[in-house]
């Protein structure tokens, strides 16, 4: 493994995916889509939990042999089950798609810290709880400040990923490269830039995935 934050940019030669031809294309575009639609799903259903336990007063017991005050709802074990289920979805789908696709750690992180802080500060709102406030205010700066740094620092890569689905890498410039983190980064031989298919795919592939993945994770709630 190597981790790179900062430094020169090396020759065009390094840090570079070798272009893979068209048949990783499809693996790579699917892997991109599991990831967003196990991440939206996972979020939408840790969000209608949150709500759901909020709407009892934040906390709730089951089973035991003591006296239970406020009984969980039915579907309470789908929280820890959508963070479970989230993480595997994204941890596969970024070992799938291999560097294509818009940032689903960045976008991710924002989604979950932010819908979250959402959540709680519609709880300050609605009962004046204060805990409420602050824990709010804290998970959406914890979900903002690093995909504003990301949108700042490398907006391409946070958007389109660094690699075109059939493996070439983006030409990347030195402003972006400084700030840019490596991992695994193999060698090749050619550098492309993008073109307006390359970002079609990658956006679409993240909206699609995305409405689809919150959908389900309606349902399923």
């Amino acid at each position: 493994m190597m981790i790179l934050i900062s430094g020169s940019q090396p020759a065009a030669t390094e840090y570079v995916v070798p272009h893979q031809g068209a048949r990783h294309a499809l693996r790579r575009v699917l892997g991109s889509a599991i990831a967003w639609f196990s991440a939206s799903a996972a979020v939408t259903l840790l969000a209608a939990v949150m709500l759901t336990l909020m709407a009892v007063g934040g906390s709730c017991a089951s089973g035991g042999p003591y006296e239970i005050a406020v009984e969980c709802p039915d579907n309470a074990y789908l929280a820890p089950v959508s963070i479970v289920g989230g993480l595997i979805g994204v941890f596969a789908g970024l070992i799938l798609a291999g560097g294509f696709g818009v940032s689903v750690l960045g976008f991710g992180w924002l989604a979950l810290f932010g819908g979250l802080g959402s959540i709680f500060l519609a709880g300050f709102v609605i009962a004046g709880d204060t805990t409420g406030l602050i824990v709010g205010v804290v998970f959406i700066l914890m979900g903002l400040v690093p995909i504003t740094g990301l949108l700042i620092a490398a907006p391409r890569q946070t958007l389109l990923g660094r690699i075109r689905a059939t493996g070439e890498q983006y030409v990347t410039s030195k402003s972006e490269y400084d700030h840019l983190v490596l991992i695994n980064a193999p060698k090749a031989a050619t550098l492309v830039r993008p073109r307006a298919l390359d970002w079609v795919l990658s956006l679409c592939t993240w909206i699609a995935a995305s409405a689809l993945g919150a959908w389900v994770g309606s349902l399923a709630y």
